[in-house]
């Protein structure tokens, strides 16, 4: 028989096999009861106390740790990049937020995939004033994605509302897609809050924050980064550029995960 002939039956019967043990191992994965799974993901849930309310409780955790991996893997979109500047004017009572955002999202495998944004307004000054400004997909404008929601109050105790919201969907033939946008509002200074959490992994993170106005000198930022990752607390604490009480300047170049975030807030100087 000739060589390449040998060569090609092979190669036959090593996709064949390699099918045949694939097939097998996928049954068996699917088949996988939880104990089974905790021993390959979290083994530390792995030993039974003895303890039957700790077991009891134990097992809850692993059941909730499970169904965040889900909802965080959901999607093979991450972000390439999460850039924020935010602009805080007061005077007198009155704070005037100006918040601008750059995020880069990676789509490897082409999936459908939507950015949504849908802010949760105070009712009164915060709900009456917030506006959408210089939306952008690609570069290009896209005020179409902006989208209007029929002004309802959210219990349980009915002090805010949805008012408008971004939908953008990502283009699937794209690998890169380039959302910017900026949000402006009002409010009493002593209410303001922002705060982001990560849905998706994130390579490099940036923001910007500034106090600016006739009384800004009474107040200074104060902010606040949670992430899952002891060694990665340490990796950010090294990387505070500016932590002055009228502008604060962060940034990360690892990766961040799903459910990280931060916090942003202002504190009267006595």
């Amino acid at each position: 028989m000739d060589v390449q002939v040998i060569g090609q039956v092979i190669s036959a019967i090593g996709m064949i096999i390699a099918s045949v043990v694939a097939a097998i191992l996928q049954k068996k994965l699917k088949s996988a009861s939880k104990d089974n799974l905790q021993k390959l993901m979290l083994p530390q849930y792995e030993k039974k106390t003895g303890h039957t309310e700790i077991d009891q409780e134990l097992s809850q955790i692993y059941d909730h740790l499970l169904l965040s991996y889900r909802s965080f893997n959901q999607t093979s979109v991450y972000l390439r990049k999460y850039e924020a500047t935010i602009e805080l004017f007061i005077k007198k009572d009155i704070i005037v937020v100006n918040s601008t955002y750059t995020l880069i999202f990676v789509n490897p495998y082409h999936v459908a995939y939507s950015f949504k944004r849908k802010p949760m307004l105070r009712c009164g000054l915060q709900y009456d004033t917030y506006s959408w400004k210089n939306v952008l997909y690609q570069g290009q404008p896209c005020i179409e994605y902006v989208h209007e929601y029929p002004s309802h109050q959210i219990p349980p105790n009915n002090r805010y509302r949805f008012k408008t919201g971004l939908e953008i969907p990502l283009a699937k033939d794209q690998h890169e897609s380039v959302v910017h946008y900026s949000a402006e509002y009002s409010d009493d200074v002593g209410r303001f809050f922002n705060t982001y959490c990560f849905w998706h992994f994130c390579k490099m993170f940036s923001i910007d924050v500034r106090l600016s106005g006739p009384d800004a000198n009474k107040y200074e930022i104060q902010w606040e980064v949670f992430l899952s990752s002891n060694d990665r607390n340490n990796r950010f604490s090294r990387n505070v550029h500016c932590n002055d009480p009228h502008h604060v300047s962060l940034c990360d170049y690892g990766w961040l995960e799903p459910s990280d975030g931060y916090v942003i807030t202002i504190n009267r100087i006595s």
